[in-house]
């Protein structure tokens, strides 16, 4: 659908479900299962992309995940939209060194570039890391990709009162998820977003509930802007008694949605002198003057015989090789630049290798 459609749509959307709240606020008891199902589907539509910088600082129980550490501190900036993201991460971790990374799809190829290392790569996959965002703060539940509306259409709604949470009036909606027992307080006055949610397995021993604060932004949405995420367990691992394994602290400092996206927001640019190496072409290359270039005349599908494949086109910035330079020039001039430095080694450490998925 066209972005001027997809905002009409949701600006009819919004002024219909205004004038039913106008009504329907007084006596919040009116209104029927149904409908309350419809609002918050209906609204689920403001959000076709996000982009925000924010914190969350984590804390794992070892027992649970013996691989994690105690604590960790990130600093993150992200976008998506549509199976397209783009995150921007610094972590400090108290059992690991601080890390920088910045991973990347942009409906083709998957991109990953570590600071520290200086090194990137490239891969033909679209697995989002599971990094923490705010979508997961009343926006979604389950997973990134399942909308609060679509999560509770899924299931089996078996209650719904009227109630207050945090001083809101609220609705409180009772379904079933598969296994799970859910509870959900969505506030009308915010978008029919959930203020709160509770879930506990019927037969595994993990729980979780989740509390947000959302803030209306510049267009009118309102968007999550602190939140906590308690996830528990109580089972064997702990003689059967009830613990906080992993806990996080969401702190929103800028939001936007519905903006109008490019593909360069869903891309990564190499800085000068990063390591690359292309998983789906079996090659690498430096980044910077001499080497292969990542300028609109030297693209890397190009340079590996893959433009007749339908594979994207790849445009990296600008720090590389002049727009004069013929391809067969970048890339004599990559190929000695890799004799040189030796990264053949590093393409060979590197063939296998990707980013663990946080």
């Amino acid at each position: 659908m066209p972005r001027k459609t997809q905002l009409s749509v949701r600006a009819f959307l919004t002024a219909a479900f205004a004038l039913y709240l106008s009504t329907a606020r007084a006596d919040l008891s009116s209104t029927t299962p149904r409908q309350l199902l419809d609002a918050v589907v209906a609204h689920d539509a403001l959000y076709p992309n996000q982009r925000a910088t924010y914190t969350v600082e984590e804390t794992f129980d070892q027992r649970i995940d013996p691989r994690s550490s105690p604590k960790r501190l990130g600093t993150y900036q992200f976008c998506r939209e549509s199976g397209k993201y783009f995150y921007n991460v610094s972590l400090v971790e108290s059992a690991h060194r601080p890390m920088t990374c910045r991973q990347s799809f942009d409906g083709h190829l998957w991109m990953q570039f570590f600071g520290g290392q200086n090194t990137g790569d490239l891969f033909k996959d679209n697995s989002e890391p599971a990094w923490p965002t705010p979508v997961a703060f009343g926006l979604t539940f389950g997973s990134r990709d399942v909308k609060l509306g679509a999560a509770i259409a899924a299931g089996k709604i078996t209650n719904v009162t009227v109630g207050e949470w945090d001083g809101h009036s609220v609705y409180l909606v009772a379904w079933l998820a598969r296994s799970q027992h859910v509870r959900a307080w969505i506030d009308p006055a915010a978008d029919w977003r959930a203020r709160r949610i509770e879930s506990a397995s019927e037969t595994g021993p993990y729980s979780s509930e989740v509390s947000t604060e959302f803030q209306k932004l510049s267009n009118g949405v309102w968007y999550p802007v602190s939140g906590i995420e308690t996830e528990y367990y109580q089972g064997p691992l702990t003689n059967n008694n009830r613990i906080v394994s992993h806990a996080q602290k969401l702190m929103v400092t800028h939001a936007e949605v519905g903006f109008a996206a490019t593909d360069r927001d869903f891309r990564i640019e190499f800085p000068n002198g990063t390591a690359v190496y292309d998983h789906v072409a079996k090659f690498g290359y430096l980044v910077g003057p001499g080497s292969i270039s990542n300028d609109n005349h030297g693209r890397l599908d190009e340079l590996a015989g893959l433009s007749s494949n339908g594979f994207n086109h790849l445009e990296f910035g600008p720090n590389t090789a002049s727009e004069n330079t013929s391809i067969k020039e970048i890339a004599s001039a990559g190929v000695c630049a890799l004799l040189l430095i030796g990264v053949g080694l590093y393409i060979a450490a590197k063939v296998k290798r990707k980013s663990p998925i946080v």
